[in-house]
């Protein structure tokens, strides 16, 4: 059993999965770059911050039911139809489109919910306390990490959760004398410039540059991945990221912002670093 150098944190971005469901989202990375098993899991750890978003998750699919409901009338419609009824193809047919109707209303309830648990998952983490409850779960994940008596941390964060671990990292330099053992943060798919630009207009952050106290910070972007703005971290913001060649997988949109867990580029520098 080779042991790696370091230990690996993998933070996930956006999902509508809940927390339970989140388990094992790195797999496929996890499994080339560590194929033994025993190895990956030691030193492979996921950390997986959706369950922080769970509870709200739950009751906005609650209110959204609850809205469905209050606007569907069609068993009002299906019984005063069936009562004036002169037969039963006629009934039959009124109880095929009531039934229609409900798969439809089932069916854009799982959309609608699914679609806000994506879109709330970054506003809900740029606030507080969801930010520091999510952030929390990653520091735990380190520490995790740690005991396994590595040398260190490989960091690494795909889409929103590029920008959670970038404000671990940033968080930790911020408090004076704090040993950080994150020794790498590789990126993917990061939507860390526009995410920075949003914070500058609101204030929340001071003028650039952004440092991370010399980590290696390696960013792989592909050229069609939306979230990543198609393009590689700027340096003017982020004077440390080592853009990797951009890739060209061929996937568009959302395909090609998940493509980054197949890649050999991706493997092939974890693997640099860890061994």
């Amino acid at each position: 059993m080779k042991r790696p150098r370091y230990a690996v944190v993998v933070v996930h971005g956006i999902s509508d999965k809940t927390g339970d469901q989140q388990k094992g989202f790195s797999h496929e990375l996890a499994e080339k770059v560590m194929p033994d098993q025993k190895v990956r899991d030691k030193y492979w750890i996921e950390a997986v911050w959706e369950p922080v978003n769970d509870a709200l998750d739950d009751k906005i699919q609650d209110v959204v039911l609850q809205l469905i409901d209050a606007y569907d009338k069609t068993t009002y419609w299906r019984d005063a139809e069936l009562k004036s009824a002169n037969s039963k193809l006629r009934k039959f047919w009124i109880w095929v489109q009531w039934f229609g109707w409900k798969l439809l209303m089932s069916w854009l309830n799982q959309k609608t919910t699914r679609a806000l648990d994506l879109v709330l998952d970054l506003p809900m983490y740029l606030g507080n306390p969801k930010g520091e409850k999510i952030r929390a779960e990653v520091k735990k994940a380190i520490r995790a990490a740690m005991a396994t008596g590595c040398e260190g941390v490989v960091l690494v964060g795909h889409s929103l959760g590029s920008v959670i671990a970038y404000d671990v990292i940033r968080e930790s330099l911020a408090k004076d004398g704090e040993y950080s053992p994150v020794k790498a943060f590789v990126t993917m798919g990061s939507p860390l410039a526009w995410v920075t630009n949003l914070r500058l207009a609101d204030k929340e952050v001071s003028a650039p540059p952004f440092h991370i106290g010399g980590i290696t910070w390696i960013n792989f972007y592909d050229v069609n991945d939306p979230v990543s703005s198609k393009t590689a971290l700027p340096i003017d913001l982020f004077p440390e990221v080592q853009n990797e060649p951009e890739i060209r997988s061929g996937e568009k949109y959302i395909k090609a912002h998940i493509v980054y867990w197949c890649r050999e580029e991706v493997v092939g520098k974890l693997l640099e670093i860890l061994f």
